[in-house]
């Protein structure tokens, strides 16, 4: 746990910390239930080509953010 102190900071302020993030991880989470929500809205007999499209990435993207707990757990 390495902490630094920002520059121009004053005494008793807070470190900043530098640990690996989640930020990303959880906009994409956010992203995907905004993706399941549109996907509740298509009638369910569609099988348009966005409607398959869609599909797809939610599952794939899915298998990748399930496992991830941290911004460095994504991959490039």
């Amino acid at each position: 746990n390495q902490t630094t102190w920002q520059p121009g900071a004053r005494r008793g302020q807070t470190p900043i910390s530098r640990q690996p993030t989640d930020e990303r991880v959880r906009l994409m989470k956010d992203q995907l239930i905004r993706a399941k929500a549109y996907m509740s809205f298509a009638p369910p007999t569609s099988n348009s080509h966005l409607v398959k499209e869609l599909r797809l990435r939610i599952r794939q993207v899915e298998r990748v953010v399930d496992t991830a707990t941290k911004d460095s757990d994504l991959p490039r």
